[in-house]
């Protein structure tokens, strides 16, 4: 009955297990993939570029400046209303920005090139929570965007983007990059 491997099911059991197991198998195969490829990666701080400056303007067409938000953690987020990532990642960004307590930051900039009031109702029939801005003058230098939607950039206390992600990343991945950022001190 015991062998010196241990006690084996029968060759019948062990036949009826090996199709349930290797489909586990590859289903987790396939997530820990998915997780390294959609995973947001912080770079080191020492590594990391000065966020450069770019023109963001809100609804009420005021000037919002990265140099305004150093202290605080910035997630930068292009997205448009048409792209199906892109509402995905509204109530992620919500609870993100919801969780940081005041010490974390989400800016969607959207790339359609809305008015004021058009923007204000998209953002109302979205349900988006965080502040909504606009880029002028287009993104250059360490905001250089491959037309890729939605895109992140991480940028940290100091100012420095620490990540970009282009496509939806995997949620719990973004949120360990930011508790990441949050837990570093302000130097």
């Amino acid at each position: 009955m015991s062998r010196r491997q241990g006690i084996r099911p029968s060759g019948r059991s062990w036949h009826r297990l090996r199709g349930p197991a290797l489909v586990i198998v590859a289903i987790l195969a396939v997530w820990a993939w998915y997780d390294y490829v959609n995973g947001v990666r912080l770079s080191p701080p020492d590594r990391s570029p000065s966020a450069t400056s770019v023109q963001l303007f809100d609804i009420e067409g005021n000037e919002v400046t990265l140099e305004s938000l150093r202290g605080r953690v910035v997630v930068l987020s292009l997205w448009a209303s048409w792209c199906p990532p892109c509402r995905a990642e509204i109530p992620r960004l919500n609870r993100l920005e919801a969780s940081g307590g005041g010490e974390l930051v989400v800016l969607g900039a959207n790339v359609e090139g809305f008015d004021a009031d058009r923007l204000a109702r998209v953002r109302d029939e979205l349900g988006i929570d965080y502040r909504v801005v606009v880029v002028r003058d287009g993104l250059s230098g360490t905001f250089a965007w491959d037309g890729l939607l939605p895109y992140i950039w991480l940028i940290d206390r100091q100012g420095r983007v620490r990540a970009e992600h282009g496509g939806l990343p995997v949620e719990r991945s973004l949120r360990r990059a930011c508790e990441q950022l949050l837990r570093e001190a302000e130097s």
